[in-house]
């Protein structure tokens, strides 16, 4: 789990300049480039550009099939493809403006982090598994939140079929959750019930 373990410059799509690896610790870096979050362990970064990537968003794929959006494959941007720079998350449904997954023939996009959120899981709200619903079966087209008892947009959520129990993603990956599974900066795309987020070629 050292540097040793890893490349000390990198050339990634994402950036025209190399990237060193560097301990988060010994410098002050900026929250990741790609996912936004605080930084942690050995990053790569470009310190005259204020650039930094965890190592695992780096390994991050450039090209998946999803269930989200089935009928095309959603690319890895760096930005997005809109004039505005930012986009609104079809999963979260929250705006964006780092690393996403884009579907240009649709525009459908989604944060890198939501494309890797299990498609399923346990909360200790309840005693079934919840699965990953990529909108509420409702006529209403929201829902109330089973666990901090709020209302839901028509955006992704997990669910019990069986007994209506709704949940906002962020409220069912709580910290508070137990158990958790490993969500954040995995190189592997969630896999539950037999479907799988494929890795693709890219021509």
């Amino acid at each position: 789990m050292g540097k040793l373990n890893h490349d000390p410059y990198i050339n990634h799509f994402s950036h025209p300049h190399p990237l060193e690896l560097s301990n988060a610790q010994s410098l002050y870096m900026n929250s990741c480039s790609a996912c936004n979050l605080q930084p942690s362990g050995w990053m790569y970064s470009c310190k005259p550009c204020n650039f930094t990537l965890h190592i695992s968003c780096t390994q991050m794929p450039t090209l998946i099939t999803h269930p989200c959006h089935p009928i095309h494959p959603l690319t890895l941007f760096s930005t997005p493809v809109y004039p505005g720079g930012s986009f609104n998350c079809d999963g979260c449904g929250l705006q964006g403006s780092g690393f996403n997954y884009h579907c240009t023939t649709c525009d459908f996009d989604v944060h890198m982090m939501c494309a890797t959120n299990p498609l399923s899981l346990a909360h200790r709200s309840h005693p079934h598994q919840l699965n990953l619903a990529f909108y509420p079966p409702y006529q209403t087209k929201g829902f109330s939140c089973d666990i901090c008892h709020k209302i839901g947009s028509n955006h992704w959520l997990y669910r019990c079929g069986a007994c209506e129990f709704d949940a906002h993603m962020k409220c069912a990956m709580s910290v508070n959750n137990t158990p958790l599974p490993h969500i954040q900066h995995s190189t592997s795309l969630p896999v539950a019930n037999n479907v799988n987020v494929q890795y693709q070629q890219q021509p």
